[in-house]
């Protein structure tokens, strides 16, 4: 269900920065003949139509496959970190699994709810959306330090920032990347 949360999230997302993009198509005088307009128009509509494509299910498959993998070896990899590296107990790890879960289910209802509010009209979720998410963020990741300490905090950063580096090289950017957030 979860996951289904993130493709359903990521496709809303998707979607809404693809249909909400502005498009130039310019305002010069030298523009305003009947041939550029044409061509521009034709631009524009060759450019939203590349773009819009349809998932299938296939491809939500491939996504949900992706996301597993990646949230797989997320798990293990913040496992070994705060088990064998870190040497903290197993109430610790599975204290950073409940507010991991916490932290993804905030995220989602915030988006639910942005996006509820935000229904009836047209608007952009690009500025609003990331200051949610910032401060959603920040949230969980005081509460990390608060729980764990700085220099817990201060190793699982430098953990999760290796793990989405090397998340990024190895992910295609035309089937989408994929990365940890908390």
């Amino acid at each position: 269900m979860k996951k289904m949360g993130i493709i359903l999230l990521f496709g809303l997302f998707v979607l809404g920065a693809i249909i909400l993009r502005p498009f130039d198509i310019g305002t010069s005088d030298e523009e305003q003949g009947k041939g550029k307009i044409k061509e521009r128009t034709k631009e524009i509509t060759d450019r939203k139509s590349s773009e819009s494509k349809e998932l299938s299910d296939a491809d939500i498959g491939k996504f949900d496959q992706s996301i597993g993998e990646l949230e797989r070896k997320w798990d293990h990899s913040i496992e070994d970190l705060f088990l064998k590296e870190l040497k903290l107990s197993k109430v610790d790890y599975q204290d950073y699994q409940v507010m991991r879960k916490a932290f993804d289910e905030d995220r989602l209802e915030a988006f639910k709810s942005f996006h509820k509010s935000k229904a009836a009209t047209r608007y952009s979720p690009s500025q609003e959306m990331e200051e949610n998410e910032a401060r959603i963020k920040e949230q969980y990741r005081k509460l990390f330090k608060e729980r764990f300490g700085k220099e817990v905090y201060a190793h699982y950063i430098t953990r999760l920032e290796k793990f989405n580096d090397e998340a990024r090289k190895n992910s295609d950017p035309e089937s989408g990347v994929f990365y940890i957030e908390y």
